[in-house]
């Protein structure tokens, strides 16, 4: 018996090779006996434990199991609800309507082991899209799942599943819409309109259209008496026209614009005091406004114009009071022809002692008024402009030969500034050609204007060499204004970098190997120039220096990989040292080199430049004696 187990569990093996099962070891021994009778045809589970006596105490009924002595109790594989699928293919053993060969219904579950839930249910309903969202949907769009999709419906009885307003039930409205789907459209649902041909809110009775929505042209009302003008209607208003504008048989009765007509023998627009005529069309030379003290003349009339005539021409009963053409005069004191506006006096002519001007500003001097010759400096206002006589240029700033801070009275450009300090310009150039330069030497200028960024600031002018206008620009000019800043521009880094005296600057690169790294001196100026000339020297900041200057055709911030270096001088757009000719280790054992260039045009600018590109240690550049003129 235990040989016959053994073949057959050999043989699942040899069906099945991705299962994994537990087998009894074959008994060698001699049969044992096994008393105990299974009578139950069901497949159960061996919980017990087979002691090999011959008494099985643990079998419930397995009709295969001999109680042989040596059945250990390891695990088989088994159906634990039934359903005929054992575990090993059975995604749920506990309930008998999952298994791989159930159907799938609505239940939230995976009936058929398929790892999806609900999928083409058996038991899945139908549901019709309801596009329009109104609650019914439409008979030709489908789908069919357990629950409803998002927009769907059980209801397929929409007429119209575009229009909200249209299903089975809604209210027929007049729009041309089939809206309870019953198969007619707007039925029950039209009005009456009538033509209106004068556009006054009332039509014609005798033209006559029926539709859900007035027809263009056509109104509600069918009562116009004339449909062929828009003031004649019911209730309409009756005015002088000639037409019965209220629809009540008669023409213009009690009409509401008639008016009183008055005679007008002048032609003046206002008629003289007599019987008065209502009507909507007056009398001949009558007019509707009373009123005229004098029908002879077209000129007088009530609220005309009172002029200066010796007449009553507004009919107030006085001449001449507050003409329109009366003049304001000034008295003038000092009898210089120029008033002031102490005393005033409204007429038709002047009064002794007053003219038309007021401009006078001491009318008790005949010398001084507008037009007079102006002294400056002796403290009277002459020529009566106003400003400070003090301030010949009249830019605001009194004459620093009296007190005040204006170093150029005749110059309204020349200003100083909050701290009373006066450049002259903005630059050398701005002297110049102001005609403000006295030859050559200290001027203080101000390139950003007074009281406006940096402050005002001496330089040294050349105002001879070819034309003039050079403002010379030094180490220390630059150091002292922190024009400089220095930076890292590529590979790999910087070493010492700054100011290391008075006026005197030294720039290193550090790279590594043969790869160079790119370290910039920048000037930046606060204003800025288009001509430069002068010179500057370099040199090493030790005896051990050894720069190399052979890449002259390096470009701004661009390094190298064959240690091959470069010193660089110039502008963003104008090289004026290109480089490639002080060679190898120019600038070791204290050596120095001098770069001078005569005066040349360039393209504007503010900025000046030194580069140096190199990769070792000691291979430093010193810019030193900085003499750089700039117009």
């Amino acid at each position: 018996m235990r040989t016959s187990l053994w073949l057959t569990f050999v043989a699942l093996l040899a069906c099945q090779e991705e299962k994994t099962f537990v087998f009894p070891e074959p008994d060698t021994g001699a049969p044992e006996s096994d008393t105990d009778t299974d009578t139950d045809t069901d497949t159960d589970t061996d919980t017990g434990t087979d002691t090999g006596t011959g008494t099985d105490t643990g079998d419930t009924g397995d009709a295969d199991d001999t109680g042989e002595g040596d059945d250990t109790g390891e695990a088989v594989l088994v159906d634990g609800d039934g359903d005929g699928h054992l575990e090993d293919v059975d995604c749920d053993d506990t309930d008998a309507s999952i298994h791989p060969e159930a159907d799938e219904v609505c239940d939230g579950a995976d009936n058929d082991c398929d790892d999806e839930t609900d999928e083409a249910a058996v038991d899945a309903a139908t549901w019709h899209l309801d596009h329009d969202g109104d609650g019914y949907g439409d008979s030709r769009y489908t789908q069919l799942q357990c629950d409803a999709p998002s927009g769907y419906v059980a209801d397929a009885t929409d007429c119209d599943d575009l229009d909200g307003a249209s299903y089975p039930g809604a209210h027929e409205v007049c729009d041309g819409a089939d809206n309870n789907c019953d198969g007619t459209v707007d039925e029950d649902v039209e009005l009456t309109w009538y033509l209106d041909s004068d556009g006054d809110g009332y039509g014609d009775v005798d033209e006559s259209a029926a539709s859900c929505d007035a027809p263009p042209g056509y109104v509600f009302y069918g009562t116009d008496c004339d449909d062929t003008e828009p003031s004649a209607h019911p209730g309409g208003l009756e005015i002088c026209d000639g037409a019965d504008n209220d629809c009540d048989g008669v023409t213009d009765e009690d009409a509401l614009d008639a008016d009183s007509w008055y005679p007008d023998g002048d032609g003046d627009g206002y008629g003289a005091t007599s019987r008065e005529t209502v009507a909507c069309d007056g009398p001949e030379s009558h007019v509707r406004v009373a009123g005229d003290c004098d029908d002879g003349s077209a000129d007088i009339y009530p609220g005309a114009e009172e002029l200066c005539d010796g007449r009553d021409n507004d009919c107030d009963g006085t001449d001449d009071e507050d003409a329109t053409d009366a003049a304001v005069f000034y008295q003038d004191a000092d009898g210089d022809g120029f008033g002031t506006e102490e005393e005033t006096a409204l007429a038709c002519e002047a009064p002794d002692g007053f003219v038309s001007d007021t401009t006078d500003c001491d009318d008790t001097d005949a010398d001084i008024f507008p037009g007079a010759e102006e002294i400056f400096y002796d403290g009277i206002d002459g020529d009566c402009a106003g400003g400070d006589d003090f301030d010949a240029d009249g830019d605001g700033y009194p004459s620093a030969d009296f007190g005040g801070a204006d170093c150029v009275d005749s110059d309204p450009d020349v200003v100083p500034d909050s701290s009373g300090a006066c450049a002259l310009g903005t630059t050398c150039i701005a002297i110049k050609t102001a005609g403000l330069d006295d030859g050559d030497g200290v001027y203080r200028i101000d390139p950003d204007g007074p009281d406006v960024g940096e402050d005002s600031f001496e330089v040294t002018c050349d105002m001879t060499t070819s034309g003039g206008g050079w403002t010379l620009l030094t180490g220390e000019l630059m150091s002292d204004h922190d024009w400089v800043r220095f930076t890292h521009e590529g590979g790999g880094g910087t070493g010492s970098m700054g100011w290391t005296g008075a006026g005197r600057f030294v720039i290193e690169p550090v790279g590594s190997g043969c790869d160079t790294a790119a370290a910039r001196a920048t000037v930046t100026l606060p204003w800025s120039f288009g001509e430069w000339r002068g010179q500057w020297t370099g040199s090493g900041r030790t005896d051990s220096s050894n720069q190399d200057d052979n890449r002259s055709d390096l470009g701004w911030g661009e390094v190298t990989t064959d240690c091959a270096g470069h010193t660089k001088f110039g502008t963003e757009a104008d090289v004026s040292k290109t480089g490639g000719d002080w060679g190898g280790d120019w600038n070791s054992s204290g050596a120095t080199r001098t770069w001078s260039w005569d005066a040349v045009a360039i393209s504007a600018t503010s900025e000046i430049r030194w580069e140096v590109v190199d990769q070792g240690s000691d291979e430093d550049v010193v810019v030193d004696g900085i003499t750089i003129w700039v117009r």
